[in-house]
């Protein structure tokens, strides 16, 4: 039997805009999947009304350092204390692994020096899990860390707080390490430290990772260069999945932390990425991968409408 070439059968168009609806709804499912992860290209208004966060005391976003929109955490001012959480707690995966990367950069740094040959700024960052609250943060030699209960710390320290400060005990003005429930005391802990000056202006590239099958906290920094390092700097074996720090399976609120005293400078966060299982973000060489496969869905999906679309000009709908 012949049919009419002008014309266009309803079940032909029921078949083309199913197909072309489904591709859609496959973006949309897959990346409601990874809803319990998140990434922050930067901090405009836009990537925060897509993620919102709970930004608490001095902590601003977006702020405009001249070149993109960063979260600053406190500004070059003394006495300051700022933090950012995710708006909600964010279910980790088994063991309660998860991966994260983001980007950091230090300036204007001023006020009292430290008794060593480090230049001018204080305190620092500390990148947080907790299961308390979203709204914790505190001001000067805690780095807005200390006295965070159930938690994970990963703390870049840029100012000596030793002599005087016994709860601390810093090795050093320019060192990272890795602490639980708000403890900032490195006396008995491992330490990195790095060789250029983490308060020198630069961007700076952390990834921290921790795979809950081995209970191993890897912590991995770059100093302006956007690659992952193939070995960590510091490692630690450490039991999160302990109730007495996040327990088993935790929802947590995942975010930062900062403070200045007498010393200051910029604390500012440029980009974010989290996962909440252990996924080791930058394999491929960059902190924050960017979301083209998502979008390829999409627009895969959307071509098919406009494909769709053009077969109706076409062609009359017949019944």
């Amino acid at each position: 039997m012949k049919t009419n070439p002008a014309c266009f059968n309803v079940a032909t168009l029921t078949r083309a805009l199913g197909a072309a609806v489904s591709i859609v709804t496959f973006a949309v499912v897959l990346t409601s999947a990874h809803a319990q992860s998140f990434t922050y290209s930067d901090f405009s208004s836009a990537a925060l009304t897509a993620n919102p966060l709970q930004i608490n005391g001095s902590a601003v976003a977006p702020v405009n350092n001249g070149t993109t929109d960063v979260l600053r955490l406190t500004p070059a001012q003394s006495g300051q204390a700022g933090s950012a959480f995710s708006s909600n707690a964010v279910q980790l995966g088994s063991n309660a692994s998860f991966s994260t990367a983001f980007s950091f950069q230090l300036t204007n740094g001023g006020g009292i020096g430290d008794g060593t040959l480090n230049s001018p700024g204080a305190d620092g960052i500390v990148f947080v899990l907790n299961t308390g609250s979203n709204s914790v943060g505190s001001s000067g030699q805690g780095v807005g860390y200390q006295g965070i209960s159930n938690s994970v710390g990963i703390k870049f320290d840029t100012w000596q707080d030793g002599a005087g400060f016994p709860q601390d005990n810093d090795p050093n003005g320019n060192f990272v390490a890795m602490y639980t429930n708000g403890s900032t005391n490195t006396a008995s802990l491992p330490y990195y430290t790095p060789s250029t000056s983490m308060k020198n202006g630069d961007l700076w590239y952390a990834w921290i990772d921790y795979n809950g099958l081995t209970d191993e906290l890897d912590l991995r920094l770059s100093d302006g260069v956007n690659s992952r390092p193939s070995t960590p700097q510091l490692s630690e074996t450490i039991d999160l999945n302990d109730s007495s720090i996040l327990g088993s399976s935790p929802a947590v609120y995942a975010g930062f932390t900062s403070g200045t005293g007498a010393a200051w400078e910029n604390h500012d966060i440029l980009s974010w990425e989290f996962n909440n299982t252990y996924n080791p973000i930058g394999a491929g060489g960059n902190n924050v991968p960017d979301a083209t496969s998502t979008l390829g869905l999409f627009g895969l999906g959307l071509s098919g409408l406009a494909a769709l679309g053009r077969i109706l000009q076409k062609r009359p709908i017949v019944s």
